[in-house]
């Protein structure tokens, strides 16, 4: 069974030297023990399934291609989380500016005559811009028994 090859520290070792020097069968190795824990470690963060399998994917086609960089005194699991959440966080800023763009889009296309809407239009683009001012102070009402 591959997975127990991999609990003890000197097999994983020898695993990512062989892994470092081409070997196919120790990138297999590594991928059934750990892609299902980074394919969790994504999904929480992505909450998207797709998107978690793709940024797993990601992390291994790095691995593999940069497998000869790869210290072979330091522990793997780090290394790939590591690459793994900096996948995450690429993706979800992507995913952001996506989202961004996309509503800058719809209104710019929008034609109102409400003026309710016109002004959430207003705001929204001041508060994309960075002047976005408070525009007076509201007082606490006082409570009275």
């Amino acid at each position: 069974m591959l997975g127990k090859r991999l609990d003890h520290a000197d097999n994983l070792r020898g695993v990512v030297s062989a892994l470092k020097n081409g070997d196919q069968k120790a990138f297999e190795e590594i991928y059934e023990y750990f892609g299902g824990q980074l394919l969790h470690y994504s999904y929480r963060h992505v909450k998207s399934h797709e998107l978690a399998e793709e940024i797993v994917h990601d992390v291994f086609v790095k691995l593999w291609q940069h497998r000869e960089d790869i210290n072979e005194e330091s522990p793997i699991k780090p290394y790939l989380f590591t690459i793994c959440r900096n996948h995450i966080l690429n993706t979800l800023r992507k995913v952001s500016l996506n989202v961004t763009h996309q509503t800058e889009k719809d209104l710019e296309h929008k034609e109102s005559t409400d003026p309710e809407n016109q002004m959430i239009i207003a705001e929204y683009r001041e508060s994309r811009s960075g002047n976005c001012q408070p525009s007076g102070t509201m007082e606490a009402e006082s409570i009275t028994s």
